[in-house]
């Protein structure tokens, strides 16, 4: 089965055409299904398709984990996503594993593998339970603004940690981001896709439009114009302003209709105005960095909750404690009845 990461249309006999004329799906692989075998992974299920490769649900031995596979002519991007995460860790940022399960990250960030006929380059990380953003958003469209707030930091600070290593993103939309919701039901995003992946000087080497929806690409990135840190806050305001409006980006829609929308908004003021200003056309009107944006975003948010991993850990390790105690108590009866 093939999919256009664009138009989501998919065909189940691969024959597929797209009326985007940078839509990269003709060049991808068909779609693996349950049961494929990617080296010693096995496909699992399919989750999303993305402009430059596809991520599964996939299983290798008795551990379950997310399986990103490129699509031909896309191989370098996900070469340069998988020795970036080799050696950098972020919580919004999905956490590399080998491509070689008895070999470290760092020796096999990725792997290569016949699959279906072909080679594919893959990369292998830690399975996240989670739902893709534009499904969540499909069903939510404007979700309560501390969900929205929230979710939205998580993506910023993942963006200004790569900014700060001098990597430039470029290519954020809802399609390549997972979510999942802890114990207080607080949005926890994992970034599935690093854009670009590479330092600003080699953006023109890089650099191709297909790497990003073009509703969400800059209006200086899409136009030649000069790139650098306020156009990845455009990305993240961009984000910002269909959640707080519930509506997509139109394909030439004005500013102005976005503004008129953030302005009925009356029950918040500071995060409309945020988002108007991060997802402006002209770069000197948005925060100079997503590290500024971010710094104004949580001044007008409560503080993120903290994550509370302890209160599982303990509920299971009360288990544990359970059922050796029924263990013992089960000898001990045994052991009576048999003196």
């Amino acid at each position: 089965m093939k999919e256009c990461g664009l138009c989501r249309h998919s065909r189940l006999d691969d024959n597929l055409w797209c009326q985007e004329p940078q839509c990269p799906v003709e060049d991808a692989p068909g779609r693996l299904r349950a049961g494929d075998r990617a080296g010693e992974v096995e496909i699992v299920q399919w989750i999303t398709t993305l402009p430059a490769a596809t991520l599964y649900k996939a299983r290798r031995g008795a551990e379950v984990v997310l399986l990103k596979v490129a699509h031909p002519g896309y191989e370098d991007k996900l070469k340069r996503e998988a020795l970036f995460l080799a050696g950098h860790a972020h919580p919004v940022l999905p956490r590399l594993l080998p491509a070689l399960s008895l070999a470290a990250p760092a020796e096999h960030p990725y792997g290569r593998t016949a699959a279906r006929g072909r080679i594919v380059y893959f990369a292998v990380f830690e399975y996240v339970e989670g739902q893709v953003l534009r499904e969540f958003l499909d069903r939510d469209p404007q979700p309560w603004y501390l969900t929205t707030g929230w979710l939205i930091a998580g993506l910023a600070d993942a963006l200004a940690f790569l900014n700060d290593r001098s990597l430039l993103h470029l290519c954020l939309s809802p399609e390549v981001v997972l979510v999942r919701f802890d114990q207080e039901n607080v949005p926890r995003p994992i970034l599935t896709d690093l854009g670009l992946a590479c330092p600003y000087e080699d953006l023109p080497r890089h650099w191709r439009p297909a790497f990003a929806l073009p509703a969400y690409t800059a209006p200086e990135l899409a136009q030649g114009g000069a790139v650098g840190l306020a156009t990845d806050v455009y990305g993240i305001g961009r984000l910002f302003v269909e959640m707080l409006t519930g509506q997509p980006p139109a394909r030439g829609a004005s500013p102005a209709a976005a503004d008129r929308q953030l302005a009925e908004r009356t029950d918040i003021v500071v995060l409309p105005q945020l988002a108007g200003r991060a997802a402006a056309a002209d770069p000197r009107r948005r925060p100079t960095s997503t590290q500024l944006f971010l710094q104004e975003l949580l001044s007008a948010l409560p503080p993120v909750p903290r994550e509370h991993r302890a209160r599982a850990l303990r509920t299971e390790a009360l288990w544990m404690v359970a059922v050796a105690v029924v263990l013992v108590s089960l000898l001990l009866l045994a052991a009576i009845i048999f003196i």
